[in-house]
């Protein structure tokens, strides 16, 4: 008998503030502990071109539960990439094998998606000159994809030749910011 997995994982979002994913693998019997599934996470429509295996390292994976259980921490190297819907899968005769010899039967986690693309912003201003007779100026920071939470860009204002040397903020006054 083939032994079979089941796979989980412990992130739905990998993003900046949380690179990881946790795959656990689970078998239906004892495995050898010499061998060890192969991971490939693979982006819709899940096919050999769509890996994305390449943008994740890891330490090998380890045995528990009486070599029933492998668990392996992947982590993400960052660069910017967007996939609504990824999954980690174990092909059938991946490489893990029951103590018996037996190869194992894969399985597919569920889904989760990648989003570790910066958003941008553009920055638009009402007046391209502050004066006497208009000394209100109004910024506004549009950004490329919805901001999590309430979202305050810092904004600074600077005369020319635009360093930080040169900012003066403290001239003026910010009565309210609003991000969108």
């Amino acid at each position: 008998k083939n032994p079979t997995a089941s796979l989980a994982i412990n992130n739905s979002l990998i993003r900046d503030a949380a690179l990881t994913q946790t795959v656990t693998v689970t078998y239906d019997e004892a495995m050898n502990p010499a061998t060890s599934p192969t991971i490939k996470f693979f982006k819709s429509p899940y096919a050999g071109a769509d890996e994305t295996t390449s943008n994740f390292s890891a330490p090998a994976g380890v045995w528990s539960g009486g070599n029933t259980v492998w668990t392996r921490t992947f982590t993400h190297d960052g660069t910017a990439q967007e996939f609504p819907t990824v999954r980690v899968q174990v092909a059938n005769a991946s490489g893990a094998t029951d103590v018996a010899g037996n190869t194992d039967l894969g399985a597919n986690s569920s889904t989760f998606a990648i989003d570790t693309k910066n958003p941008t912003a553009t920055v638009t201003r009402s007046n391209a000159l502050v004066r006497d007779a208009a000394l209100t100026q109004t910024v506004t920071v549009t950004y490329s994809e919805a901001m999590e939470g309430p979202t305050t860009p810092t904004i600074k204002i600077f005369k020319s030749p635009y360093a930080g040397a040169d900012e003066i903020l403290a001239a003026g006054r910010i009565d309210a910011v609003e991000a969108r």
